[in-house]
Protein backbone atom coordinates (compact mmCIF):
# COMPACT_ATOMS: atom_id res chain seq x y z
CA UNK A 1 0.00 0.00 0.00
CA UNK A 2 1.39 3.68 -0.62
CA UNK A 3 2.28 5.32 2.50
CA UNK A 4 0.54 8.50 3.34
CA UNK A 5 3.07 10.55 3.11
CA UNK A 6 3.50 10.60 -0.71
CA UNK A 7 -0.33 11.38 -1.09
CA UNK A 8 0.42 14.47 0.92
CA UNK A 9 3.29 15.29 -1.17
CA UNK A 10 1.28 14.63 -4.31
CA UNK A 11 -1.64 17.01 -2.84
CA UNK A 12 1.71 19.45 -2.59
CA UNK A 13 2.52 19.22 -6.23
CA UNK A 14 -1.03 19.63 -7.28
CA UNK A 15 -1.80 22.67 -5.43
CA UNK A 16 1.45 24.48 -6.00
CA UNK A 17 2.11 23.34 -9.58
CA UNK A 18 4.89 24.98 -11.17
CA UNK A 19 8.85 25.17 -9.66
CA UNK A 20 10.53 28.01 -10.36
CA UNK A 21 14.49 27.69 -10.39
CA UNK A 22 16.24 29.99 -8.76
CA UNK A 23 19.86 28.98 -10.31
CA UNK A 24 21.61 28.29 -13.33
CA UNK A 25 22.78 25.05 -14.45
CA UNK A 26 25.43 23.50 -16.76
CA UNK A 27 25.91 25.54 -19.68
CA UNK A 28 23.91 28.77 -18.41
CA UNK A 29 25.60 31.78 -17.55
CA UNK A 30 24.25 34.30 -15.34
CA UNK A 31 23.15 36.24 -18.08
CA UNK A 32 20.74 33.47 -19.53
CA UNK A 33 19.24 32.01 -15.87
CA UNK A 34 16.92 29.53 -16.20
CA UNK A 35 13.60 30.94 -15.24
CA UNK A 36 11.07 27.56 -15.14
CA UNK A 37 11.68 24.30 -14.28
CA UNK A 38 10.81 23.33 -17.86
CA UNK A 39 14.04 25.07 -19.19
CA UNK A 40 16.16 22.13 -17.41
CA UNK A 41 17.17 19.25 -19.41
CA UNK A 42 19.16 16.03 -17.02
CA UNK A 43 20.51 12.98 -17.88
CA UNK A 44 18.63 9.37 -17.62
CA UNK A 45 20.40 7.15 -15.89
CA UNK A 46 21.23 5.49 -19.68
CA UNK A 47 22.41 8.95 -20.52
CA UNK A 48 20.07 10.46 -22.95
CA UNK A 49 19.46 13.85 -22.24
CA UNK A 50 15.41 14.39 -20.62
CA UNK A 51 14.19 17.87 -21.27
CA UNK A 52 11.87 18.53 -18.80
CA UNK A 53 9.20 20.34 -20.54
CA UNK A 54 8.56 16.95 -21.68
CA UNK A 55 6.40 16.23 -18.46
CA UNK A 56 4.19 19.68 -19.05
CA UNK A 57 0.74 19.30 -18.00
CA UNK A 58 1.43 16.49 -15.16
CA UNK A 59 2.15 16.84 -11.42
CA UNK A 60 5.98 16.34 -10.78
CA UNK A 61 7.58 14.72 -7.93
CA UNK A 62 10.56 15.06 -7.60
CA UNK A 63 12.40 12.64 -5.22
CA UNK A 64 16.07 11.72 -4.00
CA UNK A 65 16.46 8.10 -3.48
CA UNK A 66 19.81 5.95 -2.22
CA UNK A 67 19.97 2.16 -2.89
CA UNK A 68 21.33 0.92 0.39
CA UNK A 69 19.28 3.05 2.16
CA UNK A 70 16.70 1.84 4.86
CA UNK A 71 14.19 3.78 2.77
CA UNK A 72 14.91 1.95 -0.20
CA UNK A 73 11.52 0.28 0.62
CA UNK A 74 10.46 3.54 -1.44
CA UNK A 75 11.04 2.40 -5.06
CA UNK A 76 7.99 -0.20 -4.43
CA UNK A 77 5.61 2.83 -2.68
CA UNK A 78 6.96 5.02 -5.48
CA UNK A 79 5.98 2.33 -8.33
CA UNK A 80 2.61 1.55 -7.24
CA UNK A 81 1.89 5.83 -6.82
CA UNK A 82 2.92 6.08 -10.21
CA UNK A 83 1.34 3.08 -11.65
CA UNK A 84 -1.87 4.14 -9.87
CA UNK A 85 -1.88 8.13 -11.20
CA UNK A 86 0.54 7.91 -13.99
CA UNK A 87 -2.36 9.65 -16.78
CA UNK A 88 -1.82 12.69 -14.43
CA UNK A 89 1.54 12.16 -12.35
CA UNK A 90 5.49 11.80 -13.31
CA UNK A 91 8.19 10.46 -10.49
CA UNK A 92 11.49 12.10 -11.17
CA UNK A 93 13.89 9.97 -9.26
CA UNK A 94 17.23 10.97 -8.49
CA UNK A 95 19.98 8.62 -6.96
CA UNK A 96 22.37 10.33 -4.75
CA UNK A 97 25.45 9.27 -2.67
CA UNK A 98 25.24 12.14 -0.79
CA UNK A 99 23.09 10.76 1.71
CA UNK A 100 25.53 8.65 3.94
CA UNK A 101 27.45 6.75 0.77
CA UNK A 102 24.10 4.89 0.68
CA UNK A 103 24.06 5.25 -3.10
CA UNK A 104 27.97 4.12 -4.00
CA UNK A 105 26.91 2.10 -7.62
CA UNK A 106 27.87 3.10 -11.22
CA UNK A 107 24.44 4.62 -13.61
CA UNK A 108 24.23 0.78 -14.64
CA UNK A 109 24.61 -1.11 -11.31
CA UNK A 110 21.48 1.46 -10.07
CA UNK A 111 19.31 1.11 -13.18
CA UNK A 112 20.12 -2.58 -12.86
CA UNK A 113 19.09 -3.04 -8.80
CA UNK A 114 15.89 -0.54 -9.89
CA UNK A 115 14.64 -2.60 -12.33
CA UNK A 116 15.55 -6.14 -11.49
CA UNK A 117 14.42 -5.37 -7.64
CA UNK A 118 11.87 -3.32 -7.86
CA UNK A 119 10.50 -3.46 -11.15
CA UNK A 120 10.34 0.62 -11.69
CA UNK A 121 9.25 2.40 -14.62
CA UNK A 122 9.02 5.88 -13.64
CA UNK A 123 12.04 8.45 -15.01
CA UNK A 124 15.29 7.41 -13.49
CA UNK A 125 17.99 10.11 -13.80
CA UNK A 126 21.62 9.59 -13.12
CA UNK A 127 23.18 9.80 -10.36
CA UNK A 128 24.03 13.47 -8.96
CA UNK A 129 24.51 15.38 -5.98
CA UNK A 130 22.54 17.24 -3.67
CA UNK A 131 25.24 18.79 -1.84
CA UNK A 132 28.12 21.40 -2.69
CA UNK A 133 28.56 23.24 -5.58
CA UNK A 134 27.73 20.71 -8.32
CA UNK A 135 24.68 19.80 -6.49
CA UNK A 136 21.07 19.68 -8.56
CA UNK A 137 19.08 22.64 -7.27
CA UNK A 138 14.93 22.49 -8.26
Amino acid sequence: MVNNYLFLLLIILATFGSIIIANSQKGNSPKDPIQSFYDIEFSSISGKNVKMEAYKGKNILIVNVASECGLTHQYKDLEELYQKFSDNLVILAFPSNDFLRQESGSNQEIQQFCTTKYSISFPLFEKSKVRGKKKNVV
